[in-house]
């Protein structure tokens, strides 16, 4: 959760390309509203993340994914960032 109480999150194997995505959930009146950070795709982004996420100081947000990190698909794993 951020200084603001947005909450951060992943899935593993759901989005766009069905290789996991990060969201933020933004606290309103009615609820949460859902936001979409990334979608990854298998290549060189990563696919499927697995672990807690990291958020920095400045709001920048840090995880791994556990397979993709090759640019023509397929690899063994990367660490991520999202920056705000």
């Amino acid at each position: 959760m951020d200084s603001h109480g947005n909450l951060y999150g992943t899935t593993y194997g759901e989005g766009a390309y069905a290789y996991g995505n990060v969201f933020k959930l933004t606290p309103s009146r009615n609820g949460w509203i859902y936001t979409d950070l990334h979608d990854f795709t298998n290549y060189s982004d990563g696919a499927n993340p697995d672990a807690q996420i990291i958020l920095d100081e400045n709001g920048n947000l840090y995880g791994t994914a556990s397979q993709g990190g090759n640019i023509h698909g397929g690899g063994y794993g990367t660490v991520w960032e999202i920056t705000p």
